[in-house]
């Protein structure tokens, strides 16, 4: 895929989102699922841009700003929150996290803006905790989130990057996804924290982190639909 940036022979001639994925069951699924699903939105193309692995941050900024020129917004499944906090200092954009716990991201030599959605209190350490109702005022966690719905809308919209955990995700609505609770985000809940982040006037990417889903599909109709 990398070596379609600034191929002309690869046109992306029209607004959109450009889906790519790992090697994964899960992406497999995914793949297969969004091909059940009908693009009512004249104005935007869903392009299915490929398969790869072991990006590096470099190549994935380098990909983000060649589709961003083109009106495209990548959607890729697979990249860790590390490489992505790398992605996001390389870019000096911010980065949202929809995380069912707070990861911390440390970069040598650049400062990398995190933001925290959906996360659950009683998984994240203490001073975390502290550090966050200080210093991330847009920070919201899943509580909060519930309790002020309407505070989630204007947030999400200040987003330029954004990576989402399945973890995040309610353990009932999708099964075996490593670290998922009973009470994570419902089904309900991360289209529509998905759909604001679609209507970001600054966005640049989204990133969806896939783990273990054994032998169910569930989490990959979610993410399809989503």
């Amino acid at each position: 895929l990398t070596n379609y940036i600034g191929n002309d022979n690869f046109a992306f001639n029209n607004k959109g989102i450009a889906f790519i994925t790992d090697f994964s069951t899960f992406s497999s699924n995914v793949r297969k699922s969004i091909d059940n699903f009908k693009n009512h939105f004249k104005n935007i193309t869903i392009y299915d841009a490929g398969t790869v692995e072991g990006l590096e941050s470099k190549v994935i900024v380098d990909l983000i700003q060649y589709l961003n020129s083109k009106g495209i917004i990548p959607f890729i499944i697979g990249i860790e929150i590390d490489i992505f906090g790398n992605v996001a200092s390389l870019l000096n954009k911010n980065l949202y996290q929809i995380s069912n716990k707070i990861t911390n991201i440390a970069n040598e030599s650049r400062f990398v803006n995190n933001n925290f959605i959906a996360f659950q209190r009683h998984l994240c350490e203490l001073d975390d905790l502290y550090e966050i109702e200080e210093n991330y005022h847009n920070a919201l966690s899943l509580g909060k989130m519930r309790t002020y719905p309407y505070l989630a809308e204007p947030i999400i919209r200040d987003c330029d990057l954004l990576h989402f955990n399945l973890n995040a995700m309610r353990s009932s609505e999708c099964r075996d996804i490593d670290g998922a609770l009973p009470t994570g985000l419902n089904a309900e809940e991360i289209c529509q924290l998905l759909k604001y982040a679609g209507t970001a006037n600054n966005l640049k990417a989204i990133i969806v982190k896939s783990y273990n889903t054994g032998t169910s599909s569930d989490a990959a109709k979610l993410i399809a639909e989503a």
